[in-house]
């Protein structure tokens, strides 16, 4: 039975396939794994476009339709399966993961007639497939990113105990070791080793960091004419959340601009370290967040130093924008309202040091 599985994409804009290119290519580490291919006669299964108006010619021509997602209120008729829009990458990679479960378990597929919400098929009872067991779909999907670093992480997670694992039971114990009393509160399992370790670098790692902070605010006092680092702050109107007083708060000068023209005369004048730009940020000519974001990491502008870490900032937080931050070259993508916890987070990982940040030392 195949580990990694082929597919094919049928329709879509430019900017969608892209978007989903990319997010096959990070599958390709996940269980089950899938990789993008060109033809749909070598794949095993096809994301469709399914607006108003598209070409199933091809994908009805090569009698694939069980074969098939298709993405869009108009799928063709005898199609099995099917996202509405809007383009969500996690929701894709789990269709195509329920989709292998009914191959794989022999669930003969059914016409959606009309198009219910997709529903997970279990498995005959008491069959398991050694290479592929829904126990063991590890979703490493990129979403938003909960604090975390543009770069997505893919889990390392222990699988989970297996539905067929037999129960303990007190008869099963090792000799001499006493059951528990009725009623007796069951002692926490012991973590398994690999998360003892993850554990273990995770708080030596944070150790490290309260160290270089406190180090940090001691050499701050110590110099004291020092000036602090600049960071640029974009969001369009005053009534956003108090980020600016947070960021002074971090031990850093703020630089603050309402558009995006402001933006680019502080950058032109000013070195930053970093740059916290609203995606809700637009000009009349069509600029926008995003694309000064991109304008920047590629030096498309004057620059006073090097290019800052960029952090893009969003009061939606969709999928879909995460997906536009990372090919725009942002570091990070934080949700409005920006907690104290994220934007240190996100600044620490995007290797930029809070310089006087006293409550955290």
């Amino acid at each position: 039975m195949a580990a990694r599985y082929r597919v094919a994409l049928h329709g879509f804009s430019d900017f969608e396939r892209t978007a989903l290119a990319f997010c096959f290519r990070h599958a390709a580490t996940r269980l089950p794994s899938f990789e993008q291919v060109d033809a749909i006669d070598d794949c095993d299964f096809i994301v469709a476009e399914a607006s108003p108006g598209a070409d199933f010619g091809a994908v009805t021509r090569s009698g694939r339709l069980g074969d098939t997602l298709f993405v869009g209120d108009r799928p063709p008729p005898g199609a099995i399966e099917r996202l509405a829009r809007p383009i969500d990458a996690e929701r894709i990679l789990r269709a195509l993961d329920r989709m292998v479960i009914q191959r794989v378990a022999g669930h003969p597929p059914q016409p959606l007639d009309p198009p219910p919400d997709i529903v997970l098929p279990l498995p005959p009872e008491g069959l398991h497939f050694p290479l592929l067991d829904t126990h063991d779909i590890v979703d490493t999907t990129p979403s938003a990113f909960h604090h975390d670093p543009v770069e997505p992480v893919f889990a390392d997670r222990d699988p989970p105990m297996r539905a067929r694992d037999p129960p303990h039971t007190p008869g099963a114990a090792a000799i001499g070791t006493p059951a528990p009393a009725p009623g007796a509160p069951m002692a926490p399992a012991p973590a398994p080793p690999a998360r003892r370790a993850r554990d273990a670098k995770r708080g030596a790692k944070e150790a490290a960091r309260r160290r270089a902070r406190a180090a940090r605010i001691a050499q701050m006092r110590h110099d004291g004419a020092q000036p602090p680092p600049d960071v640029l702050l974009l969001q369009p109107g005053p009534c956003f959340d108090a980020l600016d007083q947070l960021l002074a708060g971090f031990g850093f000068r703020v630089q603050l601009a309402h558009t995006l023209d402001e933006a680019m005369n502080l950058l032109e004048r000013v070195e930053m370290v970093a740059a916290f730009i609203d995606l809700d940020t637009a000009e009349d000519d069509g600029v926008d967040g995003l694309e000064l974001c991109r304008q920047i990491k590629h030096r498309l502008l004057p620059l006073a130093g090097e290019p800052p870490v960029v952090l893009l900032l969003s009061a939606h937080a969709h999928p879909s924008q995460q997906v536009q931050a990372q090919l725009a070259g942002a570091e990070a993508f934080l949700g409005r309202p920006v907690t104290r916890g994220d934007a240190a987070r996100a600044l620490e990982a995007s290797d930029v040091a809070l310089p006087a940040d006293e409550r955290r030392s």
